[in-house]
């Protein structure tokens, strides 16, 4: 025979079988959902998830389009994050979620905006729902002084950072005590647990001399710790560490100095005011 036609009967041997392990052996047969966190299913169950990914069987894995999928189940449902799509040859998909924890409600207009640690917004809510919210979460969220237009705090959207500075200002604070040194850091419930409120105020210089804005961060012990917007992270683990300080004594001046008054930062070290 032929070597050239040997050749063409072998390339059409396997595209033949590569079409027909596509049609038959990778059609998509089981869809599973992975979550980051016990309980997550009883926010959004794994059904609800399949349902608006979109994903139906017999669909050919190879084909599947992973942004599609993250995109249908983002809209569908706002305080879901999509970590990522795997696919699990030859005939399985697995959607891996976290559910987003708002931590912060900011006013726009007569509602407020629930967002999260990476800003997103959660869900939009009346006065009366965020009620409803906090006492589903079983905590209050850390509130702020400002408010955002409602055209740009969109359910299931994130904020751009170019919509407030202050927002940045309150998202670089909650960055800071994520990323507390030694492991400490404070996410979602337990940074709503320290944190009561954070207040972004424009700097008049008389305090600190860099920083467009000072942040006014109260805690839920009373004293109010007042950082300049630059280097928040460093200031914010010092500041902690001098806040653990006075929680690890038992001197009635330092029980009293945790529960009020201010403090700021001057000549490498923390001033406390009544």
């Amino acid at each position: 025979m032929d070597k050239r036609v040997l050749a063409l009967i072998i390339i059409f041997a396997i595209i033949a079988i590569t079409l027909i392990l596509c049609a038959t052996v990778f059609l998509l047969r089981n869809v599973e959902v992975g979550y980051s966190a016990v309980g997550e299913d009883a926010v959004v169950s794994k059904e609800e998830i399949i349902a608006a990914s979109g994903l139906k069987p017999n669909k050919n894995v190879l084909f599947i389009n992973e942004k599609q999928i993250v995109s249908n189940v983002q809209q569908k449902y706002p305080q879901v994050k999509v970590i990522n799509v795997e696919r699990v040859f030859p005939n399985k998909v697995i959607i891996y979620v976290t559910v987003r924890v708002p931590v912060l409600a900011v006013s726009v207009g007569d509602e407020f905006a629930l967002i999260d640690r990476e800003m997103f917004v959660t869900d939009i809510v009346s006065s009366d729902e965020l009620i409803q919210k906090q006492n589903a979460y079983g905590y209050e969220f850390i509130r702020v002084n400002f408010s955002l237009p409602s055209e740009k705090a969109v359910q299931g959207k994130q904020i751009a950072a170019d919509v407030s500075k202050e927002l940045c200002v309150v998202q670089n604070v909650i960055a800071g005590y994520e990323n507390l040194d030694d492991d400490l850091g404070l996410l979602n419930q337990n940074l709503r647990s320290f944190v009561e409120s954070v207040k972004v105020v424009e700097n008049d210089g008389s305090v600190y001399s860099d920083g467009e804005y000072i942040a006014l961060i109260k805690t839920s012990t009373g004293v109010e710790i007042r950082l300049p917007s630059v280097n928040l992270g460093k200031l914010i683990n010092l500041s902690y560490d001098w806040y653990n300080n006075l929680i690890d004594s038992s001197n009635a001046e330092d029980v009293f100095k945790r529960n009020s008054g201010f403090v700021i930062y001057k000549n490498e070290k923390f001033v406390w005011y009544e």
